[in-house]
Protein backbone atom coordinates (compact mmCIF):
# COMPACT_ATOMS: atom_id res chain seq x y z
CA UNK A 1 0.00 0.00 0.00
CA UNK A 2 1.59 3.20 -0.57
CA UNK A 3 1.71 5.68 1.43
CA UNK A 4 -0.82 9.16 1.37
CA UNK A 5 1.16 12.49 1.47
CA UNK A 6 -0.18 15.64 0.98
CA UNK A 7 1.72 15.96 -2.04
CA UNK A 8 -0.35 13.40 -3.24
CA UNK A 9 -4.05 14.43 -2.46
CA UNK A 10 -5.51 17.23 -4.92
CA UNK A 11 -6.35 20.62 -2.92
CA UNK A 12 -10.24 19.72 -2.28
CA UNK A 13 -9.35 16.65 -0.15
CA UNK A 14 -6.57 18.51 1.90
CA UNK A 15 -9.03 21.18 2.57
CA UNK A 16 -11.73 18.88 3.49
CA UNK A 17 -9.53 16.98 5.92
CA UNK A 18 -8.65 19.82 7.79
CA UNK A 19 -12.18 21.57 7.72
CA UNK A 20 -12.70 17.71 9.65
CA UNK A 21 -9.79 17.84 11.45
CA UNK A 22 -11.44 21.85 12.92
CA UNK A 23 -14.52 20.35 13.67
CA UNK A 24 -13.18 17.20 15.48
CA UNK A 25 -11.72 19.64 17.90
CA UNK A 26 -14.20 21.67 18.54
CA UNK A 27 -16.82 19.02 18.89
CA UNK A 28 -14.65 17.21 21.37
CA UNK A 29 -14.09 20.17 23.19
CA UNK A 30 -17.89 21.58 23.44
CA UNK A 31 -18.50 18.03 25.15
CA UNK A 32 -15.74 17.58 27.08
CA UNK A 33 -13.89 14.97 25.93
CA UNK A 34 -10.20 14.81 26.25
CA UNK A 35 -7.94 13.29 22.63
CA UNK A 36 -7.87 9.98 25.30
CA UNK A 37 -11.34 9.59 26.04
CA UNK A 38 -12.45 10.22 22.63
CA UNK A 39 -10.16 8.13 21.28
CA UNK A 40 -11.36 5.52 23.85
CA UNK A 41 -14.97 5.72 22.92
CA UNK A 42 -14.39 5.88 19.11
CA UNK A 43 -11.82 2.83 19.77
CA UNK A 44 -9.09 4.13 17.35
CA UNK A 45 -5.47 5.26 19.10
CA UNK A 46 -4.85 8.89 20.51
CA UNK A 47 -2.75 9.36 17.95
CA UNK A 48 -5.44 8.47 15.14
CA UNK A 49 -7.37 11.91 16.92
CA UNK A 50 -4.82 13.78 16.83
CA UNK A 51 -3.80 12.88 13.14
CA UNK A 52 -7.90 14.07 12.75
CA UNK A 53 -7.60 17.33 14.24
CA UNK A 54 -3.78 18.43 12.64
CA UNK A 55 -5.94 18.16 9.27
CA UNK A 56 -3.71 15.36 7.96
CA UNK A 57 -4.76 13.38 4.86
CA UNK A 58 -6.94 10.78 5.53
CA UNK A 59 -6.08 7.20 5.64
CA UNK A 60 -7.37 3.87 6.29
CA UNK A 61 -7.54 4.48 9.87
CA UNK A 62 -9.44 7.50 9.61
CA UNK A 63 -12.60 6.19 8.07
CA UNK A 64 -13.55 4.40 11.47
CA UNK A 65 -13.64 8.13 13.25
CA UNK A 66 -15.27 9.76 10.48
CA UNK A 67 -18.34 7.87 10.86
CA UNK A 68 -17.91 7.59 14.50
CA UNK A 69 -21.27 9.77 16.19
CA UNK A 70 -20.13 10.95 19.73
CA UNK A 71 -21.37 9.60 22.80
CA UNK A 72 -24.09 11.34 24.89
CA UNK A 73 -22.54 12.66 27.57
CA UNK A 74 -25.68 11.67 30.07
CA UNK A 75 -25.89 8.21 31.03
CA UNK A 76 -27.47 5.56 28.88
CA UNK A 77 -30.94 5.04 30.21
CA UNK A 78 -32.46 2.21 28.30
CA UNK A 79 -35.11 -0.07 29.47
CA UNK A 80 -34.14 -3.99 30.34
CA UNK A 81 -35.03 -6.18 27.76
CA UNK A 82 -37.86 -8.44 28.53
CA UNK A 83 -36.84 -12.23 29.00
CA UNK A 84 -39.67 -13.81 26.81
CA UNK A 85 -41.46 -16.41 29.31
CA UNK A 86 -41.25 -20.45 28.63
Amino acid sequence: MRKVTPESLPSPVLEASYSLGRLVLSERKAQGYSQESLALAAEVSRSTIVQIERGSPPGPSHSDVIEFEFPSPEPDIRRPKRRACA
